[in-house]
């Protein structure tokens, strides 16, 4: 749709009503109708827009989520601690508790070793770092020396499936020859 444009007569008409209901002080809504008598058919918020921009100003901008400056703005990492004080919080919480202590007190030993949130919040924390422990078995970045265990199973897998065959066939001759 075409954007609708104002004879130059009436756009500084209703533009003096605006300059001079701010300048004495008025509301934007009185502002807005002493605009609509001088001919003004828009709405309010774009009397306010023209308003800034006749100016200088840039037009005032509704709050909400903040403008993206191209690819360069990324999100950064919600992380409250840092991986040493996660770990000094999760290690104070976990001592407290294996002495016997209650989660209260559990609570007042991380937040001596820099824990900021509640005791729900901390009991997550703890539950998140139990389950993404290390469990064991084999250690990380240890891998098979290679192919040679498997094959050496085969060939002791064959040979004995062609010791057991040539034993039936040896049988059925000797029983032939008889």
């Amino acid at each position: 749709m075409p954007r609708k444009g104002y004879d130059e007569a009436i756009k500084s008409a209703f533009l003096e009503a605006v300059t001079a209901a701010r300048a004495a002080g008025q509301p934007w809504v009185e502002t807005f109708k002493a605009a609509k008598e001088a001919g003004y058919t828009g709405t309010l918020g774009g009397i306010e827009k023209m308003f800034h921009v006749t100016k200088g100003k840039k037009a005032v901008r509704k709050p909400g989520r903040p403008r993206k400056e191209g690819l360069a703005v990324a999100r950064k990492p919600n992380r409250l601690y840092s991986e040493a004080t996660r770990v000094a919080i999760v290690n104070a919480a976990l001592e407290a508790r294996k002495a016997g202590k209650k989660w209260r007190q559990a609570l007042e030993a991380a937040q001596a070793a820099g824990y900021r949130g509640r005791l729900t919040s901390l009991i997550g924390l703890i539950r998140y770092a139990e389950k993404t422990a290390r469990k064991p078995g084999r250690p990380a970045r240890q891998r098979a020396s290679g192919l040679e265990p498997i094959q050496e199973i085969i060939e002791r897998l064959a040979k004995e499936r062609v010791r057991v065959a040539l034993d039936r066939a040896i049988e059925e001759l000797e029983k032939v020859r008889g």
